[in-house]
């Protein structure tokens, strides 16, 4: 009698990464799955009475956006802000006091869509004066 036959080698994995590689991909695999990053657009800060980013996005996506203020040379986090968007233009409230003191400061915006995929950094550096 011939002997069982062997199980088959374990498939490669799918190129790419994933979410927690910063590779800008990942998510769910198989067919039908979403492997698209969204894409973060346009990003800009107006600093009026009540300071906003806006930035537009290609899908539906939870938004992190992380303010730093130049400080003894290096950027420092001030701020750390988390909103579930819909794809198209939004803003989202920066709040005055994280940027309340004069300065320069930078502003990073990534997207993760619900399949998990990451965005580039969207990024932008202002003035308060």
């Amino acid at each position: 009698a011939d002997p069982a036959p062997a199980d088959p080698a374990p498939a490669d994995p799918v190129p790419g990464g994933d979410a927690q590689d910063g590779g800008g991909t990942g998510g769910a695999e198989g067919p039908g799955a979403d492997a698209t990053a969204p894409a973060v657009d346009s990003l800009r800060v107006r600093l009026r009475a009540r300071p906003r980013a806006r930035f537009t996005r290609s899908e539906p996506a939870q938004v992190t956006l992380a303010l730093a203020r130049k400080r003894g040379g290096r950027f420092r986090t001030v701020a750390t802000i988390r909103r579930a968007r819909p794809a198209g233009e939004a803003a989202v409230w920066i709040g005055r006091s994280a940027v309340r003191r004069p300065g320069r400061y930078r502003l990073r915006v990534v997207a993760a869509d619900a399949a998990g995929n990451t965005s580039a950094a969207a990024r932008t550096r202002f003035a308060v004066r």
